[in-house]
């Protein structure tokens, strides 16, 4: 047997494990790069205040400090002044603080020997030993006065470099990171354990359910299976359970039915064989009466061979129901006319209600012809002084309804006369209603049957299209 599909195991909890840590990643990813973004944000939001102090004093010459107070933020930025050939003018070699000193040296030999290379606006990030500095450029066009590059005089070009020292953050955002990391690489642990529990679980159920199914299809005793886990895999089990059952049944009455087949076959034949012999031996002088029997004993032959194949085709799909439009009032009269000989040797009334205009019905009229001449037979084989036929219609539906007064049928058989091989009292083959519950439903309806007060009623309803 070839097999194909992907197993239930990477269904179950090989692919949604992955999706989780793939899942993980990217969250991962993503908050990285949004605490980059942020922290690249924050340092030029604070840059950019200290080059709107600088621009005030070089358009106005008004010192109002570094910082902004109305900031959010506050981080330390420092700025060095360059000349056009990259040379340190501020801070000068009289500054105080010599880190910042060291740090404005190494920036501007890195202008000067052009391995550090900014455009006016654009922000990047350079590592110095083990420092984080952010920083950005604008050139003013002035005159340098000691301090500031002020408009006007004999303009030069400075490039100032505007820098902070991200370094304490960008540490904390590490260990943030790290946090992070750790803590949706915990969860997906756990979700992937409890997706591997839960898959497993599923898994087993999933064999076990395997090998009660193969149970079934041996053909092997069941017993009804409660102790799955979920409650979706014990209906299935139940289902499968009652299908066992059912076919058992089926089989048991196939055995049954054969059995009576072939008795009800042996009997004409018996008989067919015995008048033969004596008509060819020259025992029987008169052979008409003999060639009688012969005659209605192959007609019952005939008749137990066509339904068995009629209900064959019907299984293998080969009788279609077709779209066919007819009128199933003189569908209705050929199955009485086909019945009529049938009632009169028996001395019964045929009663009979029919509706007054044609009543159009979309489908195979051989097919519901040999359904209601199936319930028809049956009724004049039971019934003892009459049957009554009406065909009405209601709600869209044509109703058709067929009663007798041969008894009813026993509270044991009823349930059980619409199943195919089962024979009733004083049944034939086991396959007419069968057959006629198949052919009513391929239309569309239902057939039904009831006791009432000692007659047996069969009701027929066929939903109706307009023409």
């Amino acid at each position: 047997m070839t097999r194909t599909g992907t197993k239930l195991k990477t269904g179950l909890y090989g692919v949604p494990i992955l999706m989780v840590f793939v899942m993980a990643v990217i969250i991962y990813i993503a908050f990285h790069l949004t605490v980059n973004i942020y922290v690249a944000r924050l340092a030029k939001q604070n840059i950019e205040a200290r080059f709107e102090r600088l621009d005030s004093y070089y358009h106005e010459r008004a010192y109002e400090g570094y910082y902004d107070p109305s900031s959010d933020f506050i981080i330390t930025v420092h700025h060095v002044i360059l000349d056009d050939a990259g040379r340190l003018l501020s801070p000068d070699a009289a500054w105080d603080v010599s880190e910042e000193l060291r740090l404005a040296k190494e920036l501007s030999a890195r202008v000067a020997d052009g391995s550090l290379v900014l455009k006016d606006g654009q922000g990047r990030t350079l590592k110095l030993d083990r420092n984080i500095y952010y920083l950005m450029q604008r050139t003013y066009h002035g005159k340098y006065d000691r301090s500031f590059i002020v408009k006007g005089g004999t303009s030069r070009t400075y490039p100032v470099l505007a820098y902070t020292d991200i370094t304490p953050i960008a540490a904390f955002l590490r260990v943030l990171d790290r946090v992070f990391f750790l803590l949706v690489m915990g969860l997906s642990l756990a979700a992937a354990f409890f997706l591997l529990w839960t898959g497993r679980g599923l898994n087993h159920s999933f064999q076990l359910l395997k090998e009660y199914i193969m149970k079934s299809g041996e053909r092997q005793a069941l017993s009804r299976m409660t102790t799955l886990p979920y409650m979706e895999f014990n209906e299935i089990a139940d289902t499968i359970f009652q299908m066992s059952r059912q076919l058992e049944e089926v089989e048991a009455a196939q055995v049954k039915f054969f059995q009576n087949a072939s008795h009800e076959l042996r009997t004409p034949l018996t008989a067919i064989r015995g008048y033969a012999e004596g008509i060819a031996s020259g025992v029987m002088q008169d052979v008409v009466p003999s060639a009688n029997i012969i005659m209605v004993h192959s007609d019952k032959m005939s008749a137990l061979v066509d339904e068995l194949l009629y209900a064959s085709k019907m299984d293998a799909c080969m009788e279609s129901v077709g779209d066919a439009l007819f009128d199933l009032r003189e569908t209705l009269r050929r199955c009485l006319l086909s019945v009529t000989g049938g009632a009169k040797e028996k001395n019964l009334r045929l009663d009979l209600h029919m509706h007054a205009e044609p009543i159009p019905l979309h489908g195979s009229a051989e097919m519901i012809e040999r359904a209601l001449t199936n319930i028809l037979s049956n009724a004049v084989r039971y019934a003892q002084t009459e049957i009554a036929v009406s065909l009405s219609v209601a709600e869209g539906n044509a109703i058709i309804t067929i009663a007798d007064d041969g008894g009813g049928i026993s509270e044991e058989d009823l349930p059980h006369i619409f199943e195919r091989f089962y024979k009733g009292r004083g049944g034939v083959t086991g396959l007419g209603l069968s057959i006629t519950q198949e052919a009513v439903r391929r239309h569309g309806g239902t057939v039904s049957a009831s006791t009432q007060g000692g007659r047996t009623v069969f009701t027929v309803t066929l939903p109706l299209k307009t023409v």
